[in-house]
């Protein structure tokens, strides 16, 4: 009774409807329309599974005039009152692409997302393959320069549209078990703003080597640019290699190395490199007998220099 109360002056047209197939599949619809004096709120759903493929559909348009958002009955009101005047279509599709050792079923997926304002919209794609030793990740991201609702939409991952207001990008990022013990990742990123005429590029690449006997090497390798009409605006350069492992000699020599090398420029001032090659071996600690001895040397990339030494011994 309360909320009939509430929503007073209200027309409301709600139907939705199943079509079983089977066990879990089968398709799902409905819709959904809300008036009040001024304006209206619609929403509309479909779905299809037939229990390997699932589609679904949804569409949303707040209208810029309704104001009732605390007398509706609606979970997400609040959102909806965050996007007034947003129209809003989603779909999607997931597809099993392979199986577990358990046999369940590993999903992979298309998902579309548009959502549009009175000034400009912003839409973005993703595609997820998954067949267990690969796994890629798409996004196709576009945002009109003029589009200005970004602060009010309820989309994961907002602060980076918020930064990518403007620019059309594309990413592409993918991860290959090649063995047991050797994983590979690589992340391309592009995007660019025509109205302002900058680019942004960056492209990420990682490998792992970490067999069972302990020795584990990695090789990590991000660059980014981020470019405008006058020039660098801001880029990056960043490596690191490290290892870690242990020899049978001595009765386990365990060594460790590492070098990382950063290089840095903002805007059209020099480039600034600073490096760290750090080394560290040392013998079995259980032992009778044993020893230590490191290594460090820093170059912060302004003139400073620190090399640091280290030997240590211990008997028992």
């Amino acid at each position: 009774l309360s909320r009939l109360e509430k929503e007073k002056g209200h027309k409301r047209i709600s139907f939705a409807g199943a079509l079983p197939s089977g066990t879990n599949a089968g398709l799902s619809f409905s819709m959904n329309r809300i008036e009040d004096s001024t304006d209206q709120i619609t929403s509309t759903t479909f779905g299809y599974d037939t229990g390997g493929v699932k589609f679904n559909f949804q569409t949303r348009d707040v209208g810029n005039d309704f104001t009732r958002f605390n007398d509706i009955q609606e979970a997400d009101r609040g959102r909806m009152a965050a996007e007034k005047g947003l129209r809003r279509t989603n779909y999607g599709l997931r597809f099993a692409t392979a199986r577990t050792a358990d046999g369940s079923r590993v999903w992979s997926g298309i998902g579309v997302t548009r959502i549009e304002g009175d000034s400009g919209s912003l839409s973005y794609r993703s595609v997820d393959l998954n067949f267990n030793k690969v796994k890629f990740h798409a996004n196709l991201q576009d945002i009109e320069p003029n589009f200005d609702r970004i602060v009010d939409i309820a989309d994961t991952g907002k602060t980076l549209l918020v930064t990518d207001g403007g620019f059309k990008r594309s990413d592409y990022a993918i991860n290959f078990q090649a063995t047991r013990d050797i994983n590979i990742d690589a992340y391309v990123c592009d995007s660019s703003n025509v109205t302002e005429d900058q680019t942004r590029a960056q492209n990420t690449y990682k490998f792992e080597y970490a067999p069972r006997n302990g020795r584990k090497v990695t090789f990590f390798k991000d660059v980014f640019s981020y470019i405008g009409d006058s020039g660098n605006l801001s880029s990056y350069a960043h490596r690191k290699i490290t290892y870690d492992g242990t020899l049978s000699l001595m009765r386990g020599l365990s060594i460790q190395m590492l070098s990382d090398v950063n290089t840095r420029q903002e805007g059209e001032s020099n480039p600034t490199t600073s490096k760290v090659d750090q080394y560290r071996i040392q013998s079995d600690q259980n032992a009778k007998s044993s020893f230590t001895a490191e290594a460090l040397n820093i170059d912060h990339g302004d003139g400073r220099v620190e090399n640091t030494r280290g030997i240590g011994f211990k008997t028992r």
